[in-house]
């Protein structure tokens, strides 16, 4: 950025490294944690990216839809965002270390943002279908995943982020409908 001069940073090494997996409190064998923490940090990543662009859409709501869709995005990045707090939490509890940096979080997830750019509502509300139903697909085959594994608390935090972008690509899918939206 041109008149910001940006300030060498310098940090130490992380005292637990990102790829390292601890012992857990819940006495869950490792072999089933290393099988479950890449799905879990894919779902972190891929909700973060889900988070950023539903707030994205919220801004760039206008116009008559304004009233009833930026209060839904809002809805939806709030949702969304309790979601990869649990599912971060979850990676802890387990021994691992949560992804967070950006770079990161955009190699590992299986959703990719929208471009940069403003989109016509239609659009914008095609974009979110499209992951929600794509987080819904790889939900589907981690939950299968932690029940063969008997690994249940992970298979019951899945099933209820399963359930809420369910939820969301139902609501979006009625919005599409809406006669209003396509004119």
């Amino acid at each position: 950025m041109q008149g910001v001069e940006k300030l060498p940073q310098v940090f130490k090494e992380p005292e637990r490294p990102r790829t390292a997996v601890y012992p857990n409190a819940i006495g869950l064998p490792r072999p089933v944690v290393e099988q479950l923490l890449p799905h879990l940090d894919a779902f972190l990543a891929s909700l973060w990216i889900l988070y950023h662009q539903y707030h994205k859409h919220a801004w760039l709501t206008t116009g008559t839809t304004y009233a009833s869709l930026a209060p839904f995005f809002q809805t939806c990045y709030e949702q969304v965002h309790e979601s990869l707090d649990r599912v971060a939490a979850r990676v802890t509890l387990l021994g691992g270390v949560p992804t967070c940096h950006p770079e990161e979080l955009v190699k590992r997830s299986f959703l990719t943002h929208e471009p940069e750019g403003a989109y016509a509502v239609v659009t914008m509300l095609q974009h979110d279908l499209r992951a929600e139903r794509e987080l819904c697909i790889q939900l589907r085959g981690s939950i299968a995943l932690a029940w063969e594994l008997n690994e249940h608390g992970t298979r019951r935090l899945l099933e209820e982020v399963l359930l809420g972008a369910e939820t969301r690509a139902m609501q979006l899918a009625r919005f599409l409908k809406d006669e209003a939206l396509t004119e």
